[in-house]
């Protein structure tokens, strides 16, 4: 089928519509089987590893597997990291509370 220019700009549009909805899921999906805390930093990692995929080109990657695989291989590391950002975020929190004792922060 022949597609004018606006056709096909609507076409791709609802293709990444439909890719980042499927990624969304696999977030979701991932995160929930991580037991939440412990699957977001995987699950957020291998998103934009698939998204990454994409940006560069590789448009017929098996999300699905890719998604499975940087899962699997990037669970410890980018955990560490997870806890790592939390400790930061926590000494900040609890300085910036500690310095402005006001009730919009707290």
């Amino acid at each position: 089928m022949d597609h004018d220019g606006s056709m096909s700009r609507m076409l791709r549009m609802c293709e990444w519509v439909m890719r980042l909805a499927y990624t969304n899921l696999l977030w979701l999906l991932f995160t929930m089987l991580g037991l939440g805390i412990f699957g977001l930093m995987p699950a957020t990692t291998a998103l934009f590893s698939v998204m990454r995929k994409w940006i560069q080109g590789h448009e017929q990657v098996s999300v699905f597997r890719t998604f499975w695989k940087v899962y699997r291989e990037e669970f410890v590391r980018s955990n560490l990291i997870g806890v790592t950002l939390f400790i930061i975020g926590t000494i900040i929190y609890v300085d910036l509370a500690y310095i402005y004792p006001t009730s919009w922060f707290l």
